[in-house]
């Protein structure tokens, strides 16, 4: 796999030791899911035959037609022969029309334009991706990987994915490990909410970044009704009392599985509905009502712009372009990552998204 002499265009992060692996394997990630090429990179994924990019071969007429005869006496048997004559009679004709060395041909060229369509728009991504990975490992261990994965096979190429899988033999740290990590830095991270000098939007932020790492590894943090109430209880000691409190009585009716508009990623982009439409709501009181002399006016609740959106929030003070969840249920991705957002939740908004109520949206949110 030879590598590009472009500059990589991605923010590059140093792999040399296992406590660089988590930091290198998220960004790898988020890379490939921007490029939506995943699924081919994925480590935890066996090798398929389709892994490796190879240029297609450009054929002469000859060779074209050597190629389509080759398939079909491969299904068909040896007596199956491609036609330039005139038509049979109706007594040898066979169940399918005979094809002509043209319309071979021609099949061929045409399936030899869809291989370098498909070869055209895997090479670009291939190349920045490989060139990311050899820009952040240290120089000596990924000599020595493609070493080896070239050495005793016969080949000179290798794919993305057997790459990885050799990076994250070497250098990552292990499940159990790597679970352990990310269940300590859940609970510092939950504790760090309780502090007097802790800024909220930032403490979602990084819950934000940490979340879809830790619930790939599915730590017990992340598990069940306590882990909703832990998470509540840690927004709800400074960050929003009241608004955690609300939630929290709504999940004390719940003793096994919790609906979806109560899951943690879903709480979680509710409070910063919350905290943004308060902020929206402050900001159109208006001079007259702090002239009061902060006395509540009884008419603000009654002022707060609602915006109709797929996502069916019934508190939506943000306009439906902004929504973070209608973006996951399309998208299908958080943040970089694979979107939590429950399946038949994700399908529902999305039914309603294709609906022709929402013709605008869609046109907006595609030439934005």
């Amino acid at each position: 796999m030879e590598l590009s002499t472009k500059e990589v265009k991605y923010p590059t992060v140093t792999l040399k030791s296992y406590d660089d692996w988590n930091d290198f394997y998220e960004n790898l990630e988020k890379l490939c899911r921007s490029m939506r090429y995943w699924d081919i990179v994925d480590p935890d994924l066996p090798d398929l035959d389709s892994d490796i990019l190879v240029k297609p071969a450009v054929l002469t007429p000859e060779q074209s037609l050597d190629y389509v005869l080759s398939k079909i006496q491969s299904r068909t048997g040896p007596s199956t022969a491609v036609s330039s004559a005139t038509p049979e009679t109706s007594d040898t004709t066979p169940s399918r029309p005979a094809m002509s060395v043209a319309d071979a041909i021609n099949l061929r060229q045409f399936m030899m334009a869809q291989e370098n369509a498909e070869y055209n728009l895997r090479f670009p991504k291939e190349q920045q991706i490989q060139l990311w990975i050899s820009a952040c490992v240290e120089s000596n261990a990924y000599n020595t990987i493609t070493s080896r994965l070239t050495s005793g096979t016969g080949k000179s190429d290798f794919s993305l994915r057997q790459l990885v899988k050799a990076l994250k033999k070497k250098f990552s740290p292990g499940d159990f490990i790597l679970k352990a990590s990310l269940s300590s830095q859940y609970k510092a991270l939950l504790q760090d909410a309780l502090r007097a000098n802790t800024n909220p939007d930032r403490w979602l932020d990084e819950w934000a970044t940490l979340y879809p790492r830790a619930s790939r590894v599915k730590i017990p943090e992340l598990e069940g009704p306590n882990a909703v109430r832990e998470f509540l209880s840690a927004v709800g000691h400074r960050f929003e009392p009241a608004w955690a409190h609300s939630k929290d009585v709504e999940v004390t009716k719940y003793t096994d599985e919790l609906p979806d508009d109560m899951s943690l990623p879903s709480l979680h982009d509710e409070l910063r509905r919350f905290r943004e439409g308060r902020r929206v709501k402050q900001g159109s009181v208006g001079i007259g009502v702090h002239a009061t002399l902060g006395a509540q006016s009884d008419g603000v609740s009654q002022s707060t712009p609602h915006h109709d959106c797929p996502c069916g929030a019934t508190n939506h003070m943000w306009k439906p372009e902004a929504c973070q969840t209608l973006r996951q249920a399309v998208t299908g991705e958080f943040n970089g990552y694979k979107s939590s957002l429950p399946q038949n939740r994700r399908t529902a908004i999305r039914q309603s998204y294709e609906s022709p109520k929402w013709d605008d949206l869609r046109a907006s949110i595609t030439a934005n």
